[in-house]
């Protein structure tokens, strides 16, 4: 290799146009290096937390009606006038008790005339027999035609058949005059009595509000959605798993169950009926009041993530999701329901999904990431 010699005097001038060439390819250089750290910069660092398993109380909530299991509208059976009101408003009854008596003295007298006239015709019946046998024993003889006993026989069965229409009359007047008499069901309290004694109703008029003793009936509808998450938590249909809120917020010491519910969807609404009993011995439940429903049962392997770590996109749950790559991906979850902070997962995502738990505001699909890892638990959901 041929060594050049530069001479020392040289250097004065070669040195500053050397330093200018170099100048950028030191720039570029440098510019590299801090483009690499800011980069390496904006890859954030998200908590993350995976889903965990817990026993929860599942638990919703209705808006409810009560009606009386024994609740009846005394209503009049007889058209007339009110003639007796043995019992005042409010009052307790027992089974079988007499409370009111309705045109009681027109069905009696009706009553009357029925069974005078069926006396008449079971007499005319028995004076039509004698005649048609003792023209059955002349026409043996020859003495009478046949038409002339078929006559007889005709008119014993005219008779007859008054005989059995006056019967009738006669059921049927004991029937009114017994429908005259209005008895308590069965042992309740009266309610209020719209018509007094000397008021005239027409049958079917009111007479007053019966309600009985024993269980009192909370019936609350719920949505088609609704009705399925309960159709899959067994547990919302058990003794005691219904407890009652009344209007004053308090809660009701005894708790209840569904012991009914509607096979159809309501086409208007499209609700499900359910009923739920409740036994109410002080009374402290009246019929068409208004109260809350509380269903809970405790579910007790649920998939729960913290509702922090959910946003949703077109009505529908979603989550990011940190991937072993360490790339952010969004993806739809399956929900239960809500308890509490939290979600239970029906699908979707499982115990070993990293989720970010908070800052999803500053990540997006396909961003990377680096996680921070949060201890799994219901104290991070608060």
């Amino acid at each position: 290799m041929q060594v050049i010699l530069i001479p020392r005097r040289t250097w004065k001038w070669l040195w500053p146009v050397a330093a200018m060439a170099l100048c950028p390819i030191l720039n570029s250089c440098r510019k590299a290096g801090a483009e690499d750290t800011v980069r390496h910069g904006d890859i954030p660092t998200v908590p993350v937390v995976s889903p965990w398993i817990e026993e929860v109380a599942h638990e919703q909530s209705f808006v409810a009606s009560l009606r009386g299991a024994g609740f009846i509208e005394l209503k009049s059976r007889v058209t007339g006038l009110v003639e007796e009101v043995l019992v005042e408003e409010g009052a307790r009854v027992t089974a079988g008790q007499h409370l009111f008596t309705v045109g009681s003295r027109v069905l009696a007298a009706e009553l009357a005339k029925s069974e005078a006239e069926l006396k008449g015709n079971i007499a005319e019946a028995k004076v039509e027999e004698l005649e048609v046998e003792n023209t059955r024993s002349l026409h043996a003889k020859g003495i009478v035609s046949k038409a002339e006993l078929d006559l007889a026989e005709a008119k014993h069965a005219a008779v007859l058949a008054r005989v059995a229409e006056s019967e009738a009359a006669v059921a049927a007047g004991k029937l009114g005059l017994d429908y005259a008499k209005v008895s308590a069901p069965a042992d309740g309290v009266i309610g209020r009595i719209p018509n007094k004694a000397g008021s005239r109703v027409d049958e079917g008029d009111d007479l007053t509000a019966f309600c009985g003793d024993g269980v009192m009936h909370a019936y609350f509808h719920a949505s088609e959605w609704d009705a399925l998450e309960m159709s899959r938590t067994p547990g919302l249909f058990q003794d005691g798993a219904a407890k009652l809120i009344l209007a004053d917020g308090s809660e009701y010491p005894l708790k209840g169950r569904i012991d009914a519910s509607d096979p159809v969807v309501a086409a208007g609404t499209g609700s499900v009926s359910y009923r739920v009993a409740f036994e109410n011995p002080e009374g402290i439940l009246k019929h068409g009041g208004t109260c809350r429903i509380t269903l809970t049962a405790m579910v007790p392997d649920a998939l729960v993530i913290p509702q922090k770590s959910t946003f949703e996109i077109q009505h529908k749950l979603c989550v990011y999701v940190l991937g072993e790559d360490g790339i952010v991906r969004l993806r739809p979850v399956e929900p239960s329901f809500r308890q509490g902070n939290c979600f239970v997962i029906r699908g979707g995502l499982g115990t070993g999904d990293r989720v970010v738990f908070e800052g999803i505001q500053l990540v997006r699909e396909g961003d990377a990431a680096m996680a921070e890892v949060r201890e799994p638990g219901r104290v991070e959901a608060f």
